[in-house]
């Protein structure tokens, strides 16, 4: 049986609200939920979507997203996902999966890791080292910025987390964001599941490993504790590679899942990918120490031009799907397909000519 269910936005009106949260460190958050019946489809209507700056300056301009801002959220209970964001990104930067997942009756929660946002990668730009720093700490900070979160929640110290059956806690990341998914899996078991999309990981390009220290991040990751976890993944990824994802996934206790979406490079699953893609290959593309200068050319010929790699709709359609599927199978334990297994998922991507492999154990 094949259904279109988690390709299609969901029944509920997103609503989005931006909140501070002071624990051990400052924390914003972007908090996406269903909103009540009186703002039904604004979050579909351009003019009333939530509009942003991701980064204020001279010739910046502001992003939209499926949301509605402020709006009065419904009054009963929803399973919560936390989204960790990659090295030097955001918490808005897969807005367009967020707001999907919170249409099909989800609280998410988007956190800006201070330290290693894109407003931080600005600071630090001028000096190489402080990048290397920078990252190291995350690896610290990132695990316990969810527990902080899942404190708060279960604290109640926002309205929205009034929401939250707290029972009831995913969570999803991409690169950084998904190894910081799998690590605060491992850390809280408060959490039930999580889906680590191109996660940061293995034995990387020498001069990408020089930077950000994707072997250290293997290191750091033990073995897992039993819980179902989705791991997404591109493979035309030239940072995360795909050899190394399946080591990972080997790595993962049962029940696990593997999505491997063909021709999908590091940034195809966040937003604003073609501009996203531009400014990772721009990290790349300057002459650093002469003896992994081959290996940075070696890089950058892997990432391959925009052009020729997968169509964003497609990647971020692929991201949509297995997040509901896995969620909804997983925190509300709910039949998303009937019967509910893999072979379904997979009839579903090929009835839209979306190519993809699934390893399911």
């Amino acid at each position: 049986m094949i259904t279109d269910a988690p390709f299609l936005r969901g029944s509920f009106t997103v609503g989005v609200q931006t909140a501070d949260l002071n624990v051990s460190r400052k924390l914003r958050l972007e908090l996406w939920y269903p909103a009540t019946e009186k703002y039904r489809n604004q979050d579909m209507e351009g003019n009333l979507q939530d509009r942003y700056f991701i980064v204020r300056g001279e010739h910046s301009s502001k992003s939209s997203q499926s949301a509605v801002r402020n709006v009065t959220p419904i009054d009963k209970k929803f399973p919560m996902i936390i989204y960790s964001h990659g090295g030097y990104s955001h918490r808005r930067s897969a807005s367009y999966l967020c707001t999907h997942l919170a249409s099909h009756g989800y609280v998410v929660v988007g956190v800006d890791h201070s330290g290693n946002t894109i407003h931080d990668q600005f600071d630090v730009s001028s000096d190489a080292g402080n990048v290397e720093s920078d990252a190291e700490q995350s690896m610290e900070d990132r695990p316990n910025d969810i527990s902080s979160i899942i404190d708060a929640v279960v604290e109640g110290q926002h309205t929205i987390f009034s929401m939250v059956n707290t029972h009831e806690i995913g969570l999803a990341g991409i690169s950084f964001g998904g190894w910081t998914a799998l690590a605060a899996l491992n850390a809280d078991s408060r959490v039930t599941t999580a889906m680590a999309i191109n996660p940061a990981w293995g034995e990387c390009n020498p001069y990408l490993e020089n930077i950000f220290s994707f072997r250290r991040l293997s290191e750091l990751l033990p073995i897992m504790r039993p819980a179902p976890v989705l791991v997404l993944s591109g493979r035309a990824d030239a940072l995360a590679r795909i050899a190394d994802v399946k080591r990972l996934y080997e790595r993962l206790l049962l029940p696990k899942m593997l999505v491997i979406v063909e021709n999908a490079g590091h940034v195809h699953f966040g937003d604003a990918v073609e501009e996203n893609h531009v400014r990772l290959a721009s990290m790349f593309s300057q002459p650093g120490q002469k003896s992994l200068e081959q290996d940075r050319l070696d890089l950058l010929n892997d990432m391959q031009q925009i052009s020729v790699l997968a169509d964003p709709k497609h990647t971020q359609l692929c991201a949509m799907a297995t997040a509901v599927f896995h969620f909804d199978r997983y925190l509300k334990r709910k039949t998303v397909f009937h019967p509910m297994d893999v072979d379904c998922l997979r009839a579903g991507f090929e009835s839209k000519n979306l190519h993809l492999e699934i390893i399911s154990d």
